[in-house]
């Protein structure tokens, strides 16, 4: 029996919602704090790590650091670890040419007990897949059994960018893994337009375990500009925006998709509102969205005639 089956799920589509990266920047933290997002996980090593709160926490374990700026170091002294200004690789190649799995042992272990004295973890996962060379992921999967704590581990191998000669031994670690598998959906790199139509391609998911990324959000003057454009609605539906923030289409909720984190999804509270936000230019507070759009156009007007 499966895990979905053992939950009473069997035959259904379950959506688990993850916030990833948390812990980077401050302005992370106070979007999935002020989203209400069911469960998420921390890059240890980041700057804010310690600012952050919720009920389902896991480790985002750190071994590479792709932005220019903020940018990580190991929590250990692990020289294969580290590029020439002291900070972990840029990028998976530099990482898997020279990453000796021992000093990877140490620093995944430092971060996991780290994160113990923060936060409750419950599971693992890793930043851009870092542990997808073979004698690495092996390494995590030891830890996760050693820490009881359950790491996110890929149904399928497909769309990862693993390294042909890696897939072999990856594969046999895959099925032989003891711990559930999901299966990874990552619209992060899609461009805007497209995105709408992937979240309502979600209802038309076959039955499976499913794990949603989410993320990085940011909160910027009072309201969420977020990459993947999802907010849900105060009656429950997800809507998904453009990159300026106007509601493409009414939200088309995704039927069949019972589950968040192990939560209703109707749990979520609704995206919360600040005053701020209803204020036009003129600095004079609209009580209704019918008002704010006849300002809109009253202004608009007013320009077209001073020309």
């Amino acid at each position: 029996m499966d895990l979905l089956e053992r939950l009473g799920l069997g035959g259904r589509r379950v959506l688990i919602l993850h916030h990833d990266d948390l812990g980077l920047t401050h302005a992370q933290n106070g979007a999935y704090q002020a989203l209400g997002l069911p469960t998420g996980s921390v890059m240890v090593p980041g700057a804010w790590a310690s600012g952050v709160k919720g009920e389902d926490l896991g480790v985002h374990l750190v071994l590479t650091s792709e932005w220019p700026a903020p940018r990580m170091r190991p929590l250990t002294e692990g020289e294969s670890l580290r590029d020439e200004a002291g900070y972990f690789p840029e990028g998976l190649e530099a990482l898997w040419r020279k990453a000796r799995a021992e000093e990877v042992e140490r620093e995944l272990k430092a971060q996991i007990q780290a994160a113990a004295k923060l936060f409750s973890p419950t599971h693992l996962d890793t930043h851009q897949g870092a542990v997808l060379r073979p004698d690495l992921a092996e390494v995590y999967l030891r830890l996760a059994e050693a820490y009881r704590l359950v790491p996110l581990v890929p149904e399928s191998l497909e769309g990862l960018g693993v390294p042909p000669p890696f897939l072999p031994e990856l594969e046999r670690l895959l099925y032989e893994t003891p711990f559930p598998r999901v299966r990874f959906l990552d619209p992060y790199g899609l461009p805007p337009e497209e995105r709408l139509g992937f979240y309502l391609d979600l209802a038309h998911l076959p039955p499976g375990l499913y794990y949603l990324v989410l993320g990085p959000f940011a909160l910027v003057y009072q309201r969420f500009a977020d990459p993947l454009h999802l907010r849900r609605r105060p009656d429950g539906n997800w809507t998904a925006w453009t990159s300026k923030n106007d509601t493409l289409a009414a939200a088309r909720r995704c039927r069949g998709v019972p589950r968040v984190s192990g939560s209703p999804a109707s749990s979520l509270p609704p995206r919360p509102r600040s005053p701020r936000a209803d204020r036009t230019l003129t600095g004079r507070h609209h009580g209704s969205r019918r008002t704010r759009r006849a300002a809109r156009r009253s202004r608009a007007a007013s320009r077209r005639a001073q020309r």
